[in-house]
């Protein structure tokens, strides 16, 4: 959590996918909470040196709304399903750091190859990786019956196992989310549109009900589907 750190896995990313326009992050007063880690990184993306090779590059940085983490879900929906299945097929393992970079790369390569649209006959389905390396990932055979398999050390027929074990299981679980995501869901009767002094509890998790907020709305903002996405509000 250093900026120095902070800067070197930037330029990584850079050398591997190219110079991002906009990145985006959890809102700020996230960063402003009583964790020392989230304070101590937001030192790093206020610091001065951050904001040079951030102008240098031309990357705009982006906060999501306050108090909305589900801005975010676009992210943290393909975050969540690696943290599941990675607790759920490493168990105890011990690893060593290439091992688990060797799984991590892996795993990259498995959500980078999952198809976003309906493959034809005549033509596969696209994935991020053709946007990103302009065609499909590939491996190295995993065929337990493979003769190059014999080759290989026992360590890397674990890893490659892990590696399967996990593409197995975030294929199931992604369809599932993928379900969940497209349906639809009517708003309830009576729920009126969000008006200018409507008055709310301001929902916060650091205390019960009966000690929350009170909140007025000061302004509304559309977005870009014309619906109000976000509001202005005002406490005491």
């Amino acid at each position: 959590m250093l900026t120095d750190r902070f800067l070197q896995a930037l330029q990584r990313f850079v050398g591997r996918r190219g110079v991002p326009s906009t990145i985006y992050t959890d809102n700020a007063t996230t960063f402003h909470a009583t964790h020392v880690e989230l304070k101590e990184v937001w030192q790093v993306l206020t610091a001065r040196k951050t904001h040079k090779y951030l102008a240098q590059q031309a990357i705009t940085w982006k906060f999501i709304a306050p108090h909305a983490p589900w801005w975010g879900g676009f992210w943290e929906r393909m975050v969540g399903s690696v943290k599941r299945c990675l607790r759920k097929v490493l168990g105890q393992s011990q690893l060593d750091e290439e091992g688990l970079n060797t799984i991590l790369v892996s795993i990259e390569a498995a959500l980078n190859s999952r198809p976003i649209t309906q493959g034809r006959e005549e033509s596969e389905p696209l994935t991020p990786a053709h946007f990103l390396v302009g065609d499909r990932l590939t491996t190295l055979p995993t065929d337990p019956e493979s003769p190059v398999r014999k080759d290989l050390s026992k360590e890397f027929q674990r890893l490659q196992k892990m590696v399967e074990h996990f593409w197995n299981r975030w294929k199931k679980e992604y369809l599932i989310l993928l379900k969940n995501f497209h349906e639809t869901h009517q708003p309830r009767p009576g729920s009126g549109r969000l008006q200018l002094g409507d008055v709310f509890l301001l929902q916060e998790d650091v205390g019960p009900r009966h000690v929350w907020r009170k909140a007025r709305i000061e302004d509304l903002h559309e977005g870009r589907d014309g619906k109000i996405r976000t509001v202005t509000l005002r406490t005491s």
